[in-house]
């Protein structure tokens, strides 16, 4: 084995390892990082954490998904969402930790095609919010951002145990993205997870809710979504993650949304200085020479031929200026 097949491994190994060692438990998250405070917001994790630097190689999320990028792939399969539509048995916990409330659900759920390259397993479900005048869902849909993001982190079959990090499969991450945008009702599904919020206001902080079927918090079609490959979007945002994001978004009421943002904190139990948390998403990144297949009946949005033009050029300038420097370092 080469030794870029030997990085390529202990990369992934260690990818999974974090990716599950968060699962397994669902810890607070390290307070070495945040969102709106600008000592630590995500424009500086590189200082503390080299795998978020924004450069060609590392492949970081999110990403907008802009119709310049896209190709449709008519022959990707759908994805397939084993268990989705059963109700699973058990308790699922709803839980703050730090940087976003969580759902950790039992198992019995997991999904494969649509590209994949393996069966992953379904472990938690994570979210992203803006606040009362800006919307925050990580990734953006031809430059639009949604208010929130639901995204479900599934690690590579057949590792249910998620103590277990040993992995020889690159691809060991993959991610479901849902949009989540203001409608006039309550969502009757998402209540069970928003109305755990009051609850839930510290890190650490949990509640047990009852397993609810997955495929009712998800958009009606499924069949529309777009992949491409990508990094964790939380330190130590290491690459080797596979995205699916659904075109479509699922609704849910101001209310449930306000929970987020006027109920979840992010400070220390012990602080003196409460601090809500909102605006907890990644900045854009740029897909460099990634692309994005679109399912065969996904929408590839219009944009206007000078954006488009402006976008190709501005693509082919950062490419080329990054090729220029990694010759001069080789």
């Amino acid at each position: 084995m080469d030794n870029t097949a030997v990085s390529k491994l202990a990369l992934s190994t260690i990818l999974l390892s974090l990716v599950l060692t968060k699962v397994s438990s669902l810890p607070v998250s390290s307070a070495d990082y945040c969102y709106t405070e600008k000592w630590c917001g995500p424009e500086l994790w590189y200082d503390t954490f080299e795998g978020c630097a924004q450069t060609f190689a590392l492949q970081q999320s999110p990403v907008d998904l802009n119709p310049v990028y896209m190709i449709r792939n008519m022959s990707m399969a759908p994805l397939k969402l084993e268990g989705y539509d059963k109700l699973q048995s058990g308790s699922w916990s709803v839980i703050n930790i730090r940087d976003t409330v969580a759902v950790k659900v039992g198992p019995g759920m997991r999904i494969k095609g649509g590209s994949l390259p393996d069966m992953y397993e379904t472990l938690y479900i994570a979210f992203h919010w803006g606040s009362a005048k800006s919307n925050g869902s990580e990734h953006t849909y031809n430059q639009r951002r949604y208010p929130m993001e639901m995204q479900i982190f599934h690690a590579v079959s057949p590792f249910t145990d998620v103590r277990t990090v040993i992995m020889e499969v690159p691809q060991a991450v993959a991610v479901l993205c849902v949009f989540i945008d203001i409608g006039p009702e309550d969502n009757p599904v998402f209540e069970a997870i928003s109305g755990a919020i009051p609850s839930i206001p510290l890190p650490g902080d949990k509640k047990s809710i009852p397993p609810f079927v997955l495929r009712n918090l998800l958009p009606d079609d499924t069949s529309k979504f777009y992949r491409y490959p990508g990094s964790l979007h939380f330190p130590p945002c290491f690459y080797g993650v596979e995205y699916a994001v659904f075109e479509d978004p699922i609704y849910i009421s101001q209310k449930q949304y306000n929970h987020f943002f006027t109920g979840v904190y992010y400070h220390e139990p012990e602080s003196p200085k409460k601090m809500l948390l909102h605006d907890n998403y990644r900045h854009i990144h740029p897909l460099f020479d990634r692309s994005i297949s679109t399912s065969p009946n996904a929408t590839i949005p219009k944009r206007s031929s000078g954006s488009a033009l402006a976008a190709s050029l501005l693509a082919v300038l950062v490419a080329s200026l990054v090729s220029v420097l990694l010759a001069r370092v080789a």
